[in-house]
């Protein structure tokens, strides 16, 4: 242990051998105090109160300590004082309970501020004893986090040790608390980001970093790109990712962090749409196609009401294409944190996502901005989420494609429907 931190424990030792004893008279002192205030209170406005005072025992233990009679005098002078009959207030006896008590106020005024003051230094003695035990248990125990600063240099101040030893100690724990603050608190990076995150990241896939991996430069390109490559490129550039917040991190190289977690973030968001989409390629969801619904309608109805009969076929190409289609794809949008793929094929585009449990959810269909669409109608897909359960096994699917077949439909496609962009 510290030289100078051993001065310190040796010093408070001692002073605080006491402290539960003063505690206990604290206690009690506290409470006498408490009670002689409320007197004094009552008492300003009346004798009647005090004779009514709500703790007779405390007055009776009182004036028993002052002898002299006082608590018969108080007895007597209470009896009378209660019997309001006008007949006794003329009498010698009344006026005399009547001066006695104004005299007993005195007494407990007094008392009172006698009290207070008492109370008020035992108060402050208390305070900096408990500050002393405080340092001393956590210095004991080798605890040298120091969460106030200002009480800890105020209780530096009660110590009488050296300016030299003070120094030492004040050296130690900052030392300490440079450390330690790392550890227990957290430091925002970015919005929503914090340091811990970036700790919690590192410890959880510390089997993932690999420093070799910094020096394929190959996976600094686009995620999108990367997927379309090899979906496989998404888990080794998470790995890569890992690695290069790690050696960020272990470099203090902090304002890189909370851009460099982005992209991780993104990355674990498009993994985990592939997961999605791994649930619903499959016999147990094969076909498993609902619709977003409004006014107790599919909303993609309105599109199919009120346009012609080639992007009527080609919407419901895009959904047969949609059912059968196993290859992996990235979502195209992303809205309230909800991610959105495109069926891009045709110049209307049919828009969709994968859920959780594998069932595809179909948005709707639009010849104009899709990211409108999406964000206009927005509320219809948060309300369907909420109730997913209720649509899971609706019907809808097989009334809208009923012996709907892509032959028959490539019939009436015309060439000018087709996406040429895309």
């Amino acid at each position: 242990m510290n030289d100078s931190l051993t001065k310190l424990l040796t010093y408070i030792e001692p002073k605080i051998l006491d402290i539960q004893d003063k505690r206990e008279e604290m206690l009690s002192l506290k409470n006498n105090y408490n009670i002689l205030k409320d007197l004094i209170d009552s008492g300003e406005k009346s004798y009647y109160d005090v004779i009514n005072f709500y703790d007779q025992d405390f007055i009776i233990e009182c004036l028993d300590k002052l002898g002299n009679n006082s608590k018969d005098m108080f007895l007597s002078s209470k009896y009378l004082l209660k019997n309001r009959n006008e007949n006794l207030l003329e009498l010698p006896q009344y006026k005399s309970a009547v001066i006695y008590m104004e005299k007993l106020f005195t007494y407990f005024n007094d008392l009172y501020l006698k009290t207070k003051l008492k109370y008020d230094v035992l108060e402050e003695e208390l305070k900096k004893l408990e500050l002393l035990n405080k340092y001393y248990l956590l210095f004991k125990k080798n605890n040298f986090l120091i969460l106030d600063i200002e009480e800890f240099l105020m209780f530096l101040q009660f110590v009488n040790i050296s300016l030299e030893d003070k120094y030492k100690i004040l050296i130690m724990i900052a030392k300490f608390n440079v450390k330690e603050f790392t550890l227990t608190n957290d430091i925002l990076l970015d919005v929503n980001i914090y340091l811990s995150d970036i700790t919690n990241l590192l410890t959880e896939f510390k089997k993932e970093i690999d420093i070799g991996l910094l020096n394929k430069k190959e996976l600094e390109v686009d995620n999108k790109i990367l997927f379309k490559e090899n979906k496989d490129n998404l888990f080794l550039k998470r790995k890569y990712i890992i690695t290069k917040l790690s050696y960020l991190y272990e470099n203090h190289e902090y304002d890189k962090l909370s851009l460099c977690y982005k992209e991780y973030l993104e990355i674990e968001e498009f993994i985990k749409q592939i997961e999605y989409q791994g649930k619903r390629y499959n016999d147990i969801y094969y076909k498993k196609i609902i619709f977003v619904r409004k006014n107790n309608g599919l909303l993609i109805q309105e599109y199919l009401d009120n346009c012609l009969t080639k992007y009527k076929s080609c919407v419901y190409k895009n959904l047969l294409d949609i059912e059968i289609n196993e290859e992996l794809v990235l979502p195209d949008f992303k809205v309230q944190d909800k991610f959105f793929y495109l069926k891009n094929e045709f110049i209307v585009k049919t828009i969709y996502t994968f859920l959780d449990n594998g069932v595809v959810l179909v948005l709707g269909a639009t010849s104009d901005n899709p990211l409108n669409y999406i964000e206009k109608n927005i509320d219809y897909v948060n309300k369907m989420l909420k109730n997913i359960d209720k649509f899971k096994n609706i019907n809808d699917r097989d009334l809208l494609l009923k012996n709907i077949k892509v032959e028959d439909l490539i019939l009436t496609i015309d060439l000018d429907t087709l996406n040429m962009e895309g």
